[in-house]
């Protein structure tokens, strides 16, 4: 049974893909060509990877604690005013995976109000697992198809998933037809989905359950198309993006074909 479903995109990866600099392919049958990936570093070593790149590393610790890390924190969460009341719900969904549901700050906020970051409230859900005791694993998933919105819980229905958790963002202002398709980088099973933004804000959680590493940083993608026959290549801008006009290219009408300023370029 699966522990964990997630929706994919900038903020989750699975497979041998924690280099930065790989590249895959799209879907299956697409051309392309992929760099091989690093051999995964033991968990320990990725751990500490990752507080050093997340945090000053004069403030990290060489390795973090393995207990600190299994153990989640009992007091009282740091927001708002440390006054507030909080309550708790824990309960045991499967061997070796907690639920811990936290009410924190004042009750119920009328429609249309801002909360406020002094008082709250804030619902937050933490799922604990124990790898040595959880007999499952962590899977990603885009539903039926990426080019459409789906709710996570129809997401974790449908696969039969004990949790799940939206790890995706996906564009509010794009083409509607593919109002699903997410920003930012995402791989599933070692395949490219979508490319990264190229923004610095943009940080990838990268997950890989087979090794039970994980790593937090900024990776980067190339691609490439290679004719099978000619031996020719283009290079890839861009991964199961919405079809548009290269700048530099006339519209197509009914008279006329597409034109394009530079060789090379094409127009749907």
């Amino acid at each position: 049974m699966d522990l964990c479903r997630f929706r994919p995109a900038a903020l989750l990866l699975t497979g041998a893909v924690l280099a930065t600099g790989a590249a895959a392919t799209g879907f299956p049958g697409s051309a392309g060509a992929s760099s091989p990936a690093a051999t995964p570093a033991p968990p320990s070593d990725l751990l500490s990877k990752l507080i050093s790149e997340v945090t000053d590393p004069a403030e990290s610790p060489a390795e973090p604690a393995p207990e600190r890390i299994r153990r989640p924190a009992t007091g009282p969460l740091p927001l708002g005013r440390p006054d507030l009341r909080e309550r708790r719900r824990t309960e045991q969904l499967a061997p070796g995976v907690t639920l811990t549901v936290i009410h924190r700050g004042q009750g119920k906020v009328k429609k249309g109000r801002i909360a406020s970051t002094r008082t709250g409230p804030w619902l937050v859900n933490v799922l604990t697992i124990d790898p040595e005791q959880a007999d499952g694993r962590l899977v990603t998933t885009y539903g039926r198809s990426m080019a459409t919105l789906d709710r996570t819980t129809a997401l974790a229905r449908r696969a039969n998933a004990l949790a799940g958790v939206n790890g995706s963002f996906f564009s509010l202002h794009g083409d509607r037809r593919y109002a699903g398709l997410p920003v930012g980088l995402t791989i599933r099973d070692g395949r490219v989905l979508s490319k990264p933004s190229g923004t610095s804000q943009e940080v990838t959680l990268a997950l890989d359950s087979d090794a039970n590493a994980l790593r937090i940083g900024r990776f980067a993608w190339t691609g490439e198309v290679r004719s099978r026959s000619g031996g020719g290549s283009l290079t890839l801008s861009r991964v199961n993006s919405p079809p548009t006009v290269p700048n530099g290219c006339a519209l197509a009408t009914a008279a006329a074909k597409p034109r394009c300023a530079g060789s090379g370029q094409l127009a749907e």
